[in-house]
This record gives C-alpha cells, sequence and structure tokens, in this order.
C-alpha cells in the first residue's frame, strides 16, 4: 500500500487535492470515477525515510496512544467503519509510527485480517492490554467503548506515572549538581591547593590531606574508574533484561526499601487494580485479565504471584481468597474491598476505587518523599560546601599565623 497524490477536478470546474491509501493506481482512479470527479494528474508519494531526529523527537508517548484511541473511539461512534475512521484522521498524524500502523492496518482489514491482529503486529507500540481489550470489543460489538476504555486507562496510568517521574526530579537534579560540584574540586581545585601549599613547608590539617589524597586518586585512576562505572553500569542491564531471579532480587529489595518500598507497592497495586478493572469492564474474562495484567506490571514480585493466582482462580478461589496468600503485596484493605465487591459481582467497580485510593495515596507518599529529600539534600550540600571551605581556609589561617610569629 501507498500514498497517492491526486488532482482532480468537479463537474463545476472546481479543482480538489487529496492524499489517500491505496494499493494500484488503478484503485485510486475508481475511487475517483466513483465520487464523480474527473482526474488531472495522479502520483505516487516516495517513501518517507525517518531520520535519527525524528525517531528521537517523534517517538510515540503514552499520550500520543490514548489520544489516538481516543480520537478512533469518537470516529466509529459517529457511526464511520473502521477503515473510514482510519482514513478520517491519517493526515493529521504527525508520528512516522502510528502513520505505518495506520497505513498496514488499512490494507490488513481489506485482506480480511481483524483489528486486534493488527494491533498484535505492534507488540511495541501495542502490548498485549491493547490486543485483549480490542480482541473483546470485536467479540461483543462494542469496539468503540473499548477503544474509550483503553484510552482512559493509558491516561489514568500516565498520570500516575508522570507524578513519579515529576517528584524524582528536583532530587535528581541536587544529586547531579552535587556530583558535578565534587568532581569539578578533586579533579581541578584541590591539585592546585596542593601545588600551592606543598611550596610552603607547612603542615596541612588532616582533613586537607585526606582531600587532597582523594583527588589525586581520582585524577590518576580517572580512566580505570570510568571503564569500571561502564561495565558495573552494562553487567546491570544486562542482568536486569537477562536474569529473572535477579530482577526478582532487585523487586524485592526495592519494597522493603524505606519510604520508598511504600511508594513502589503502592503504585504497583494501583497499576494493577486500574488494569485489571479496566479489563473486567471491558468484558475480558477474569483468567484473561490476570495474564494482560501480568505483562503489564514491572515489579517481579508482583508478576510472579499473578502465576499463582491464576492459578488459584483456575480451581475455584475468589480473587479476595488469593490475594490474601500474599500480605507482604496486598494488604487487609484490598482483601475487604474485593471481597465485598464478589458479593455484589461488582469486581471490576471495586478494583477501581482500590485503583483510586492508591493513587491518591501514591500522591500522598510522594508529596512527603519531596519534603523529606529537600533538606536532607540541602543539609548535605551544604556540609561538603563546609568541609571544602575549610580545607582551603585552615591552612591559610596557619600560614598567615606563621608569617606574623616572624614579623
Amino acid at each position: 500500500m501507498g500514498e497517492y497524490k491526486y488532482t482532480a477536478t468537479t463537474s463545476e470546474g472546481v479543482i480538489v487535492s487529496n492524499v489517500v491509501l491505496a494499493d494500484t493506481e488503478d484503485e485510486v482512479r475508481a475511487l475517483i470515477d466513483k465520487e464523480g470527479l474527473f482526474l488531472v494528474n495522479l502520483r505516487l508519494l516516495p517513501e518517507a525515510k525517518e531520520s535519527f531526529t525524528d525517531k528521537f523527537l517523534k517517538r510515540v508517548s503514552e499520550t500520543d496512544k490514548a489520544q489516538f484511541l481516543e480520537y478512533f473511539a469518537s470516529m466509529l461512534e459517529s457511526g464511520l467503519s473502521i477503515n473510514e475512521a482510519l482514513e478520517a484522521f491519517y493526515e493529521d498524524l504527525d508520528k512516522p509510527l502510528l502513520r505505518k500502523f495506520v497505513k498496514d492496518t488499512e490494507l490488513s482489514l481489506r485482506n480480511g485480517r481483524k483489528l486486534s491482529e493488527c494491533f498484535e503486529a505492534y507488540p511495541k507500540l501495542f502490548p498485549p492490554l491493547y490486543v485483549g481489550m480490542v480482541k473483546v470489543g470485536e467479540a461483543t460489538g462494542t469496539l468503540a467503548e473499548s477503544l474509550r476504555h483503553l484510552a482512559n486507562q493509558l491516561k489514568k496510568s500516565n498520570e500516575l506515572k508522570s507524578k513519579v517521574r515529576n517528584a524524582m526530579i528536583y532530587p535528581i537534579i541536587l544529586f547531579t549538581t552535587l556530583f558535578t560540584v565534587i568532581f569539578v574540586l578533586l579533579v581541578f581545585v584541590f591539585p592546585k591547593v596542593q601545588e600551592f601549599f606543598g611550596s610552603s613547608g607547612l603542615e596541612l590539617p588532616v582533613f586537607t590531606r585526606v582531600l587532597i589524597s582523594l583527588s589525586d586518586l581520582v585524577r590518576n585512576n580517572f580512566i580505570f574508574v570510568a571503564l569500571l562505572a561502564a561495565v558495573g553500569i552494562y553487567a546491570y542491564r544486562t542482568a536486569s533484561k537477562r536474569s529473572e531471579n535477579f530482577r526478582l532480587r532487585r523487586s524485592r529489595f526495592m519494597l522493603k526499601f524505606p519510604i520508598i518500598g511504600g511508594i513502589n507497592k503502592s503504585l504497583n497495586v494501583a497499576l494493577f487494580a486500574r488494569t485489571f478493572g479496566s479489563l473486567l469492564s471491558s468484558g475480558v474474562n477474569i483468567l484473561e485479565s490476570v495474564d494482560v495484567v501480568r505483562d503489564s506490571l514491572k515489579n517481579e514480585s508482583y508478576k510472579q504471584v499473578l502465576v499463582t493466582i491464576k492459578e488459584d482462580l483456575t480451581v475455584g478461589n475468589t480473587l479476595a481468597d488469593s490475594l490474601k496468600k500474599y500480605p507482604h503485596l496486598f494488604s487487609p484493605f484490598e482483601v475487604r474491598v474485593l471481597s465485598i465487591s464478589e458479593r455484589t459481582g461488582e469486581v471490576a467497580k471495586g478494583l477501581t476505587n482500590i485503583a483510586e485510593f492508591y493513587e491518591a495515596r501514591v500522591s500522598t507518599l510522594l508529596g512527603g518523599l519531596s519534603a523529606a529529600i529537600e533538606p536532607v539534600m540541602l543539609l548535605f550540600m551544604g556540609g561538603v560546601v563546609v568541609a571544602v571551605a575549610l580545607s582551603v581556609i585552615t591552612p591559610i589561617f596557619q600560614l598567615l599565623s606563621g608569617v606574623n610569629s616572624i614579623k
């Protein structure tokens, strides 16, 4: 399938120009004839090559996906077919990957494939959560509703993740600034201090000598330290991708870490409940929902537990009873809410209520974390500045005292 640009005229002589997706020129000509137009010019547009800059600046974010799905749902709700809906906003898409998806999907749909299969063909763009909800929409005839549910789910998840990212920006800036200041002092400032006081024959204070030794260590072994850091980062990334045991140990450590552990737990429960609730609301059965939720979570402890939970549900246990077995991951609050929801037949609503509670809790915990970290980091930075100042000023005072005693 390619993009064809045509120029045509109406019976009144009005010039019309448009870009359409088609397999062949004959298909475009047939379309023009069907609309009662008279063809003037027709050409195949060259395939646009995506540059590195486009890949970086025009990558598809979660917000882009949510907007795409919301617009898609609106088009379907207005009465358009899937192909008509895709054609309606193809030209408005500024993300190359989304444009490619729309183009491939139109061709696939014409060849008899389902929309869910088209989503499944783009796993990096649309994870299993998307595919599962689209399948249900196709099976129940509620595709527009499923897409809107999915868009709302993405918005909520993205808002939650954005809060976490935004809360960490300030501490990261402070830490980066502090590291940069210390590096500059050790590599550029203290060598000059050593050079200045070394020629005076003055016995430097212990703290000054320690900092000068540390400066020598960093400068003389800089390449080795940088190489060691690079190897460490590579080893960590490799283990994160390939070792399930490493990811599991890391996730357990993160859940037990003071303050961060509470945030991590609340965040995972919120994502678990929001995703699970959205799937059940859209009509996905509970066993399939467990698989999709497992794939959408990042914490390995929760992913591993969901395997056992699915086994419990398969033999007839309730979701509340299954969660009760893991008090280190799911609190009595979630179990009580789900137990009541299961008795009333409103599990999806119960999960949504849990998600809203923990989303609010994450916001509160993040606010407390920022309030706690800020003074600690500022005090630490102030301590570094004072320590550096004393290590330089103290020898100067000693030197001046020696000069005055000679006078």
